[in-house]
């Protein structure tokens, strides 16, 4: 019951979408209605058979590409290209309409009198002085979490024992000893699993701490954090992986 509460919750943004392109657009007379790509195969998908409904979905392209629902499409197909390891499949992602006109190309050059340093150093600087390090992913691309492994093992080293993720589902507070399927939804990012089975190894409590409100989202993920982990320990030390501007 959790892993589906969970999916339903991550894709809501898809159905949404999907929702406001049928109010826009009906298919012609004739012409079949297609589902949400999100729904395709949905019993599979539930079971821990994810591909299923990305094959599924590929079987069916040509109706989809010319559909109200295009971009809708090319996005679910694009994140299971990602978890499948396709090496562009994130960036071309990003040139699709709906995620361009708000993540997409954007490219800001560093302020008069700063200059680059290496991140790590930085984040091992701000660790001595910090109890929380909050890490801002592109859900889109994996190679925002490149750094995952490194930054793991280095915030362990710095006393933080606590991992809590935007993108874990309810089993994160089991006691996981692998990123189980139903850990979330961009944990099957072969990169993004790694780095959790390396904080497992290393002993990190997984804390989950999303929810499905549209409103008021941020504010009660950070209220969740607090009752799961500050209310029981004032000075834990937490790594938080949250995705764009959830990080502020």
């Amino acid at each position: 019951m959790q892993s589906i509460r969970y999916s339903l919750c991550c894709v809501l943004s898809c159905l949404l979408q999907c929702v406001l392109c049928y109010s826009q657009q009906q298919p012609a007379a004739g012409q079949p209605s297609l589902p949400p790509p999100v729904l395709v195969e949905k019993e599979q998908l539930y079971a821990g058979n994810p591909f299923a409904n990305y094959l599924a979905l590929k079987k069916l392209e040509a109706q989809y590409l010319n559909a109200p629902i295009r971009e809708v499409y090319l996005q679910q197909v694009k994140n299971f290209e990602e978890f499948l390891g396709f090496p562009l499949a994130g960036k071309e992602a990003m040139q699709l309409k709906t995620l361009r006109s708000s993540y997409g190309d954007r490219k800001e050059q560093l302020p008069e009198g700063y200059s680059p340093s290496p991140v790590l150093n930085v984040i091992e600087e701000e660790a001595g002085r910090h109890n929380i390090i909050i890490w801002g992913e592109e859900h889109h691309l994996p190679q925002t979490r490149s750094l995952y492994p490194d930054m793991i093992r280095l915030l362990w080293q710095k006393g933080f024992r606590y991992l809590a993720a935007e993108s874990f589902s309810d089993a994160a507070d089991s006691s996981l000893t692998y990123p189980a399927y139903n850990l979330g939804f961009y944990t099957r990012d072969p990169i993004y699993a790694d780095a959790v089975r390396l904080a497992l190894q290393l002993g990190y409590t997984l804390v989950s701490y999303d929810n499905s409100e549209r409103t008021g989202r941020d504010k009660k993920e950070a209220e969740t954090l607090q009752q799961k982990i500050f209310a029981q320990n004032p000075a834990a030390k937490v790594l938080i992986l949250a995705g764009r501007g959830h990080i502020s």
